[in-house]
């Protein structure tokens, strides 16, 4: 059975099969050596082709899947179906102008198929003619208005153009399609944040990360929100989960101890400070936001020891020569200051 290919939104001449005869001059012969000479209208010969191309798309061999379609559309010019699947196959090839091409082709013969429309507005979005997209995508929406992809894509073409509202309104109407789909919840949490709509997007990642724990996405964005409020304990919360989904991405670590350094935790920031510098030995700032809390806590050789860490990396690093001599010049001082303090009593005696 003959299928369909249709695409979702994450931004040269066709050679005619119809008729083949000698190469025009000056050609290359053997761009017609795999073309066989087709004439005849054959419906049962043209889904031979249509699925051997449909195979090849499952390969991943779309330049090899055009050839096929197009000896398919030659045998059976009246298939809708195989324009889009030739489409689906030039969009992936990034041969945007000619998939619109053979989606119009499509249209002609089934205006009412949502799948053309959908997949027109898509590669309109992949040249980032977003303004362009939003017909064939609107088209698509009346259409057949319970169409996640038609709301997807529009969401992306307006979140492209700015218009931040309206691609939550889209994804909203996504989201109560499919109420399961953690991504797209997570997606309308990110156009909520990008619409201004901070406790939508707060509440929409923690329905995210309810139906998916280990999502760490949800729990990475959902701790930014909560940091930019100035929740830093939840914030921090929201970090050690992730960093048990993940427990050796350093990074994770990284941010979980600047939160928890907001919030005052100086202690459990250094504890997690060293870990994300054990798991990403050149992360310079995790040496350096370190050293910092070690000062902080008067902790000197501390704190120098993780700036010499730093330098070990990045010796060139002046900034980091600066604070070394600063520090040591500091804890020279603090040392004097015990000696002369140490001294005191016996010269009184």
């Amino acid at each position: 059975m003959s299928r369909t290919f249709r695409t979702v939104s994450a931004v040269l001449g066709l050679l005619s099969v119809a008729s083949v005869g000698p190469p025009p001059p000056n050609s290359d012969p053997s761009l017609l050596k795999s073309t066989e000479p087709l004439h005849e209208r054959d419906p049962a010969r043209a889904a031979f082709f249509e699925q051997r191309g449909i195979q090849l798309v499952s390969e991943g061999k779309c330049e090899a899947a055009v050839e096929q379609f197009r000896r398919a559309a030659a045998l059976d010019p009246a298939s809708a179906g195989t324009y889009i699947n030739m489409a689906y196959c030039l969009d992936k090839l990034g041969r945007y102008e000619q998939a619109i091409a053979e989606l119009k082709r499509a249209r002609d013969i089934s205006p009412s198929n949502t799948t053309i429309y959908v997949n027109w507005g898509n590669s309109l979005i992949n040249m980032r003619r977003f303004e362009e997209a939003l017909v064939p995508l609107q088209q698509a929406c009346a259409l057949n208005p319970s169409n996640q992809l038609v709301r997807l894509n529009l969401a992306a073409a307006f979140t492209n153009l700015g218009r931040h509202q309206e691609a939550v309104d889209e994804l909203t109407m996504a989201a109560d399609l499919a109420p399961e789909s953690v991504g797209i919840v997570v997606t309308l949490a990110v156009a909520q944040a990008n619409a201004g709509a901070t406790n939508q997007a707060l509440a929409s990642y923690a329905r995210a990360v309810e139906l998916d724990p280990t999502n760490l996405l949800a729990r990475v964005n959902r701790a930014v929100l909560l940091e930019k409020l100035g929740r830093y304990i939840e914030a921090a919360d929201e970090l050690g989960h992730a960093a048990e989904v993940d427990p050796r991405n350093g990074q994770l670590f990284f941010n979980w101890a600047l939160a928890l350094s907001a919030a005052g935790q100086t202690a459990q920031a250094i504890e997690k400070y060293e870990r994300a510098i054990e798991l990403s030995q050149t992360n310079t700032a995790a040496y350096f936001n370190c050293a910092a809390l070690y000062e902080k806590l008067g902790n000197l050789d501390g704190a120098i020891a993780k700036i010499e860490a730093a330098l070990a990396v990045d010796p060139a690093n002046t900034l980091l020569q600066d604070i070394l001599a600063r520090l040591k010049k500091a804890r020279g001082k603090q040392s004097s200051g015990v000696r002369a303090s140490d001294a005191a009593p016996s010269s009184k005696q």
